[in-house]
Formats: C-alpha cells, structure tokens, sequence
C-alpha cells in the first residue's frame, strides 16, 4: 500500500484529515507532519482551538500507522482512553510533527503512546490515547 493510498484510507476525510505526510514508519513506530496551521483546521473556532485537539493528532498517527502495517481500520473509530497526556506549550501557525509507537493492540484496541512537537522540535503535547473500533 502506498502513502497516498493509506491517507486514504483513514477514517478521517477531507479537512478532518490532520496528518499529511509520514516520514517513517516501522511495526512500532510512525513519524508524521501536518503542514496545516493548527488554527484554519475545521475543529477551530474564530482561529482559536482546545489544546485537546493535540491528542487528535496522536489518534490520526495511531490509525495511520495501523493502516501502514496492514491492518483494517473501520469507517468509526474512537478515542477510548487518555492517560498521562501533558500540555506544554501552544502553537497556531507551526508545522507539527506527530511521533506515535505502538504499545498494545487487541482485536479491537490499539494504545498509542504520542508526541506532537513543532517542526523546531517545541513539545506541545505528550501522552498515551487507547483508540477503541
């Protein structure tokens, strides 16, 4: 499967779709970028956003990353579980990096451990999504 294809594929469409390239990727691990500015994203407000939408990044690399390696990943997902997530720093107008390494999956759960970092390497956000199908 290709990049584009596996983009694709995600159950994000459209804008929803935060990730847009990957870097690399393995079993474990995926490193992706979003070259949207964070504030013209459709989960924005008047060019204001939650901080929580960084876990939305994690979510989107943990899918993608699924997808990469073969697995389905359904039309519905969601966010089952947050544990641990820190808030750092805010950024609207920065490229982001999203780093993501799998720590468990099941039939029907993957748990992700992620960062998201400006393309400067800022850390803005850290912590672990268990994403449920």
């Amino acid at each position: 499967m290709t990049l584009q294809q596996a983009l694709e594929a995600m159950p994000q469409k459209g804008a929803m779709r935060l990730i847009d390239d990957v870097s690399a990727w393995d079993a474990r691990t995926i490193s992706c970028r979003s070259g949207k500015p964070i504030n013209q994203t459709p989960m924005s407000v008047n060019q204001h956003f939650s901080r929580m939408l960084w876990v939305e990044f994690g979510a989107q690399a943990g899918a993608l990353h699924a997808i990469l390696n073969g697995h389905s990943v359904p039309e519905k997902a969601f966010i089952a579980s947050l544990k641990q997530v820190n808030f750092y720093e805010n950024a609207s107008n920065s490229s982001l990096l999203i780093d993501a390494e799998e720590l468990a999956n099941t039939a029907n759960a993957r748990q992700y451990q992620f960062t998201v970092s400006t393309n400067h390497r800022v850390m803005l956000c850290q912590g672990l999504v268990l994403v449920a199908h």
